[in-house]
């Protein structure tokens, strides 16, 4: 169903207006961002809607519901920015009918205010209490108008056309051999993705702006400093002459100022992952280094390749770093978090701390750890000390061993039905799975974690005659053995051991 929209805050009823509301700098603040929305008129009971954006660190969109309360509906945004675009859908759940449709900006300093008044089946009016930013393309309840909003052209630009994509998609081994003839091909791919995506519609400036720069820094990320990895998929080069700067002009175009407006669906993170790890200038990770030396080195590194790297720009890069080194399960050491208190003016420093302590947290809850690589472990000693009653399931495998790794995905599977609770999960590794690999690793795996000597590994092994992992061995209550075997046995096999011990 189409709904005319009259829009409360443009000057005029385009999908589009002309109405150029300049944002203000945005700035790095964690926080909350409020929404309220009061629907008038001809209400339904069956009212739904999501607030969807992608924050500033995250990879994927996430989606927030907002919640009713009568003709009222709110939702609260967690936000690591001051301001941050989001799509907002409210519509009737059945039968299905659009309301108000857009992209709208949030703000943690002033909550949004959204009146929609249903006139008729035919007709909405929605206005919303400030026009800034992306507010000022206003809101629809024409779903294929919708089509043609921010989010849409995000997704557009990021499948590209079809047609005019194929014939790009296979550079020659040859050509991969000539980045002049690379990089005339991927400008022309850019140009294409960007038509397909704007798809004739004429943009504000304030979206024009920030959609020209979020797309640079996504086709950068996945096509001009990622020519390595497509020329190996794609053309089967494993070696390259290293492309000279002028390959990179992109970089120069984008804002580096402005790098924190971004719409709902792209966020810069995987565009500063790859400046980190396959800018041709190569920058180290933070490590203990004091964040003033670190982001003086990166930005003398960045100014051969980019002209104006803004502070904003090299402090984030620096907050990835130190967050991939945190999602590796590789906690910040005492010297870090001493240079990140140190270091930063904005929020950064505590949203870094904050991630820290969830990951942190979170590895002492998944798993025990224990390491007894330079100590005696005797098994039947320790099962009996720490798991008096309770049936065991002995895991044995190690960092580098593919099969163990897949078969640990579908243990998880089972683990997460919450049936098997009262089963022990013990899973015991060598030094093979080097300390740094094996803290890593195990917390994921979850359950009673061990890493023995070799010696004492390679005892247990000719105990029970393994010569090969991951290898099984099932203990009931008593832990007394009643099964063994080499490899995983599958799923329902597993469940079969897990019911008869339980």
């Amino acid at each position: 169903m189409k709904l005319r929209l009259i829009i409360g805050v443009a000057s005029t009823l385009m999908l589009f207006a002309c109405n150029d509301n300049k944002p203000a700098t945005n700035s790095i603040k964690s926080g909350i961002a409020e929404i309220s929305i009061t629907v008038t008129g001809d209400a339904s009971e069956n009212i739904v809607g999501q607030i969807i954006a992608t924050p500033l660190f995250e990879m994927e969109p996430q989606v927030y519901p907002i919640v009713q309360n009568g003709n009222s509906f709110s939702c609260s945004v967690p936000t690591v920015t001051e301001k941050m675009n989001a799509a907002l859908m409210l519509y009737v759940e059945e039968p299905p009918t659009p309301l108000a449709f857009g992209v709208v900006e949030l703000s943690q300093s002033k909550p949004l205010k959204i009146n929609v008044d249903i006139l008729s089946k035919d007709s909405v009016v929605s206005s919303l209490s400030n026009s800034n930013g992306m507010n000022s393309i206003g809101l629809t309840a024409d779903a294929e108008a919708y089509s043609r909003m921010i989010p849409e052209m995000e997704m557009r630009f990021a499948y590209g056309p079809a047609d005019e994509f194929k014939p790009f998609r296979s550079i020659s081994s040859k050509e991969y051999m000539s980045w002049e003839n690379v990089k005339d091909i991927y400008d022309s791919l850019y140009t294409a993705h960007y038509d397909f995506a704007i798809n004739g519609n004429s943009l504000p400036d304030v979206a024009a702006e920030m959609l020209d720069n979020e797309f640079k820094m996504f086709f950068a990320a996945n096509y001009f400093l990622n020519y390595h990895d497509r020329a190996r998929r794609e053309a089967e080069v494993e070696r390259l002459p290293e492309y000279p700067n002028e390959f990179y002009s992109i970089l120069n175009e984008i804002d580096y100022t402005n790098i924190l407006d971004h719409g709902p669906a792209i966020s810069p993170i995987y565009f500063l992952q790859k400046i980190l790890s396959d800018l041709p200038v190569w920058i180290e990770p933070v490590g203990e280094t004091p964040l003033k030396q670190w982001k003086a080195d990166t930005e003398k590194r960045l100014e051969r390749i980019i002209k104006s790297p803004s502070p904003i720009f090299i402090d984030l890069l620096s907050a990835v770093s130190y967050l991939r080194q945190i999602n590796d399960n590789e906690l910040l050491t005492e010297t870090q978090i001493a240079n990140i208190n140190a270091g930063y003016e904005s929020d950064l420093g505590k949203i870094i701390l904050a991630r820290n302590s969830e990951v942190a947290e979170r590895l002492a809850q998944s798993a025990n750890l224990y390491d007894y690589s330079d100590k005696k472990f005797d098994l039947d000693e320790f099962i009996a000390e720490n798991y008096t009653g309770r049936p065991v399931i002995i895991d044995f495998w190690n960092t580098w061993c593919g099969p163990c790794m897949a078969a640990h995905k579908e243990v998880d599977k089972i683990k997460e039905t919450g049936e098997y609770d009262e089963v022990v999960f013990l899973y015991l590794s060598n030094t093979s799975s080097g300390e740094k690999e094996w803290k890593k690793h195990a917390p994921l795996i979850g359950g009673e974690q061990v890493r023995l000597s070799d010696e004492d590994w390679d005892k247990l092994c000719k105990l029970f005659g393994i010569d090969g992992i991951p290898y099984y061995i099932v203990m009931d209550k008593k832990h007394k053995i009643i099964d063994s075997r080499i490899g995983f046995p599958g799923s329902d096999d597993y469940c079969k051991w897990l019911n008869s011990i339980k």
